[in-house]
């Protein structure tokens, strides 16, 4: 699974997201190199000692009073994210669910079902990831989640 095409993009360089007026295209053109989507991942929410190709399972847990966004990789250790700061909230509770995330400036939705055709056969079941743009005229559309401390969020975000 591809998620996004980007060219000379510096590595943890995402300054240029902060700014909603200066953000670049974050839509395939031809010209540009894809990015399959662990890589993205691991460059723009990184797990704590692992990659987004080797997880296995995508969950939520409520330890205390916050929930918290873990992975479980095929070789069974259960990782978190390296800033936990990143998790923004998450919607369902079944196999088919989306946890929004926020790095830079930037939200990234990322949808997971174990029985859609791409999620079938993608780390973590991960079929489809959106991010937020500064213009979202190519697919508007909100949705609500649920945020750690048990509040209600809504996110607009584009589908590339």
């Amino acid at each position: 699974m591809y998620a996004l095409r980007i060219k000379d993009l510096p590595e943890q360089d995402w300054s240029k997201f902060a700014n909603p007026g200066v953000a670049p295209s974050v839509c395939p053109s031809v010209e540009d190199e894809f990015l399959p989507a662990p890589e993205l991942l691991d460059r723009m929410i990184p797990l704590d000692g692992a990659s987004h190709n080797e997880v296995e399972y995508y969950g939520v847990e409520i330890p205390m009073r916050y929930a918290t966004c873990f992975a479980i990789l095929t070789d069974g250790r259960k990782v978190m994210l390296q800033d936990s700061r990143f998790f923004v909230g998450w919607s369902g509770w079944d196999e088919k669910r989306s946890y929004l995330f926020r790095n830079g400036g930037l939200h990234i939705e990322m949808q997971t079902d174990a029985k859609h055709p791409v999620g079938r056969s993608s780390p973590g079941n991960v079929c489809n990831i959106n991010l937020q743009t500064a213009v979202t005229a190519i697919e508007d559309r909100k949705r609500k989640f649920i945020a750690p401390d048990g509040s209600q969020i809504e996110f607009s975000g584009a589908r590339c």
